[in-house]
């Protein structure tokens, strides 16, 4: 099997995820009636717990395993969660999924070894195989993946 250079692996799977999750949430920003402000801007899928300092949960988590990992956000509630607004995630966090499932997901990430001895190269690829196999099966439009990568 022929591997993909890693950094385009990695925006395939990436972009397959986000459009995996804006289509199993309905197209809408969860937010939309739990935030203030109007939406605006376009629908991106937003980790509920935040990619920093290397640390990855397996994208797949939404799509196999069958615990969320991210919401459907519009622009503009992205943003206000992501910058200085706790009280907004925690607000977010418990009309949508409960604090429960936080810290279930909270525990996965200190436990999680996403990279499991491949390189990062190969994880991605892997990443990348199983994400459009899920997508397949869940028959999202794949109209803007580019056909010699599906």
């Amino acid at each position: 099997m022929t591997l993909i250079p890693k950094q385009r692996a990695q925006a395939l799977a990436g972009s397959l995820h986000s459009l995996i999750v804006r289509q199993q949430g309905g197209w809408e920003c969860e937010a939309a009636s739990l935030l203030p402000d109007l939406c605006a801007g376009p629908l991106q899928d937003a980790h509920m717990i935040p990619r920093q300092a290397g640390h990855h949960i397996t994208m797949l988590t939404d799509h196999i395993d069958g615990i969320r990992c991210s919401w459907v956000l519009c622009g503009r509630h992205h943003r206000r969660i992501d910058t200085t607004r706790p009280d907004l995630w925690a607000r977010l966090a418990i009309g949508t999924v409960g604090m429960d499932h936080m810290g279930e997901l909270a525990e996965r990430l200190e436990a999680e070894n996403p990279f499991q001895g491949l390189s990062r190269q190969r994880w991605w690829n892997e990443q990348y195989a199983s994400l459009l196999q899920a997508a397949k099966e869940l028959e999202t439009d794949l109209s803007t993946i580019p056909k010699k990568w599906r």
